[in-house]
């Protein structure tokens, strides 16, 4: 039988007012630690999820799959937050089941070419995607790569030379950092046809009107998520307060910390984050933005 995700879910505003009511959530969890169930003492086979080899989580990411999948027409979008190591079962049953998926970049190299090799089996694209990709077992292509945590010198649109677009603008240094990332991406694409595979609709991409493919393959598929200030970021997580539902009140969070952010700061924030999305999803969600 069909697994009806509507019996997992519960509604976060229920508990939160500050969270929009059109938000469900299927905790993953429950009532027992992870950690416990990992222990030495458990039965051969039972290994930690992040170190298990095979394709025993095929069946239930098919599964997975067929639950999304029979999910009412309301259910407009379902996002998953994957597991920060690759290679975890937990992740390839969203790889499997998703149309798209969004990868945070970091300016670091270390993390950065983890995307193509790891030491530990954990690179997202040459162990886990590729792979998948081969089984037939992959559904989600990359829609966008986002460089997180990107310092901003103006709340302004910008296309980097590369053609690169971010909604605010980055230092000099830091657009000619992003162009160069990019390339690096281009470059595996073109050198082997099995990373140019794990892009959405890659061969849509046409050049632009320079005949650069290569600026539109980066036009495509980067942009940047701006560093969100310290003081709206921590009452946001400490409040369990979405920024898109943030004003310019005073806010005390339960550990005292207390403060405000400027309406100019917000709505900022709140545009650039619309944008993100949007970036990935459709115009279905350019909607207005709540006042700050």
């Amino acid at each position: 039988a069909t697994v009806d995700l509507r019996n997992s879910l519960i509604r976060p505003a229920d508990h939160n007012a500050a969270i929009p009511g059109n938000l469900y959530l299927v905790p993953s969890a429950g009532s027992v630690s992870w950690t416990d169930t990992q222990g030495t003492a458990d039965p051969a086979g039972h290994q930690p999820l992040w170190t298990r080899k095979g394709d025993e989580w095929w069946p239930a990411a098919q599964r997975l799959r067929a639950a999304v999948a029979s999910l009412p027409a309301d259910f407009e979008a379902v996002m998953v937050d994957t597991d920060h190591l690759a290679a975890c079962v937990l992740t390839k049953m969203a790889l499997a089941t998703c149309d798209s998926v969004v990868v945070p970049l970091s300016f670091d190299d270390g993390d950065f070419n983890r995307l193509f090799q790891d030491v530990t089996g954990n690179s997202l694209f040459t162990d886990v995607m590729i792979p998948m990709h081969a089984k037939r077992q992959l559904r989600a292509r990359v829609a966008k790569c986002v460089f997180t945590k990107v310092s901003s010198n103006k709340n302004e649109e910008t296309e980097t030379q590369g053609g690169i677009h971010s909604p605010f603008r980055p230092s000099n240094t830091v657009m000619a950092q992003m162009d160069a990332m990019a390339q690096q991406v281009w470059s595996a694409c073109m050198h082997d046809d099995r990373y140019r595979a794990l892009f959405k609709d890659v061969d849509s991409i046409a050049p632009g009107a320079d005949g650069n493919v290569v600026q539109a393959f980066r036009s495509r598929y980067f942009t940047a998520m701006k560093m969100a200030p310290d003081l709206a970021a921590n009452i946001s997580k400490m409040n369990g307060l979405p920024i898109c539902q943030m004003t310019s009140q005073t806010y005390v969070a339960p550990s005292g910390l207390e403060g405000q952010s400027g309406k100019a700061v917000l709505d900022g924030l709140k545009a650039e984050i619309q944008k993100l999305v949007n970036a990935f999803t459709s115009d279905e969600y350019n909607l207005p933005l709540s006042a700050s």
